[in-house]
């Protein structure tokens, strides 16, 4: 072999190696490179459609609340009479629209409202303290319009209430003296003044445990949502009220709660969550067009158009459940900005 001839051989096979090395870096870099983040919606068709998948979702995230504490108190009746009947007990938990006793044969109905009942309500009373009795009702799940005006539908309502805790003659009037006013939805009965047999004398009927009475989200949620502590899970109610009396008694000897005891604030943490988990669909931001009220529209690949209600946002995410069937197979990355549903 000439020596021009060697050196031909030894170019090409540097060449040779040269091919072989870049092939290997390239696939090397194609085994290093990342895949897509978990979550991560997965892009399709040229970038422009993203594949629709569903995972459980309950929302859960940490929410501040604020403790509502009261002192102890005693319940009170301007009735007169005799005790006939008590279903008061140290410990016995009291609601609203329970009957705590009988007075000469006449239930006393038990009923927390923002102003104490001062006077007899009848047919055209009119007033704050009105409007505190049909709040309340409302709450109770009776169907009134809580305008202050005591008129025939809340007189059939309290007619009725009559008529389910034994009053002899139900009327629908509603007298002071037949209710013994509660200072929350639900209290705790530390020690019970009267009982059976005795004589109403000065009014006393128990007195009732102060302490932690109700935590409130401090931007509530709406309904459907639960919180959530150590263990315990307890409903919030449509303005972010939490009375749930076992998750009360966790949370008054929770650490957090103690400690914002001690520093005055009355506020601590605890996680909020969907009552029940949601399927929902993860897609990226850019393929929601947002309709308002926590609606948007999406185009599927097809080209149709679906109305999706927006669940939560994260960094790169949107959640969404599709309204009026389930999800399309895809909908496109960045539909019409005029897009419509």
């Amino acid at each position: 072999m000439t020596k021009r001839s060697r050196v031909r051989v030894s170019v090409a096979a540097a060449l040779l190696a040269a091919v072989a090395l870049v092939a290997a870096g390239a696939v090397a870099a194609l085994l290093l490179l990342p895949g897509p983040a978990a979550g991560t919606p997965e892009v399709q068709v040229g970038g422009s459609a993203v594949r629709v998948t569903t995972e459980p979702f309950d929302g859960a995230r940490q929410v501040s609340v604020t403790a509502t504490v009261v002192p102890s108190k005693t319940l009170t009746t301007t009735e007169t009479g005799r005790v006939t009947a008590s279903a008061c007990s140290a410990g016995r938990e009291v609601r609203s629209g329970d009957v705590l006793l009988t007075v000469d044969d006449r239930p006393l109905l038990a009923l927390a409202t923002d102003v104490p009942l001062w006077r007899d309500l009848g047919s055209g009373a009119q007033g704050e303290d009105v409007r505190a009795v049909q709040t309340e009702l409302v709450r109770l799940g009776h169907d009134l319009v809580p305008d202050g005006d005591y008129g025939p539908a809340t007189r059939a309502v309290v007619r009725e209430i009559q008529e389910a805790v034994g009053v002899v003659r139900p009327d629908g009037y509603l007298a002071a003296a037949a209710v013994v006013w509660l200072p929350h939805p639900a209290v705790t009965v530390s020690e019970c003044l009267l009982g059976v047999g005795d004589p109403t004398g000065d009014g006393q009927v128990a007195t009732v445990a102060g302490g932690l009475t109700a935590l409130t989200v401090v931007e509530p949620p709406g309904e459907g949502w639960v919180v959530r502590l150590d263990g315990t899970t307890g409903a919030v109610d449509a303005d972010g009220i939490v009375r749930d009396a076992e998750l009360l008694a966790v949370a008054a000897q929770s650490e957090p709660y103690l400690l914002s005891q001690e520093d005055g604030t009355n506020r601590f943490t605890v996680e909020l969550a969907l009552a029940q988990e949601v399927d929902v669909a993860v897609l990226p931001p850019s393929a929601v067009v947002a309709t308002g009220d926590g609606r948007g529209c999406v185009r599927s690949a097809d080209g149709d158009s679906r109305t999706v209600e927006v669940v939560a946002s994260s960094l790169g995410q949107t959640m969404v459940t599709f309204v009026g069937g389930p999800p399309p197979p895809s909908v496109l990355v960045r539909p019409d900005d005029r897009t419509t549903c």
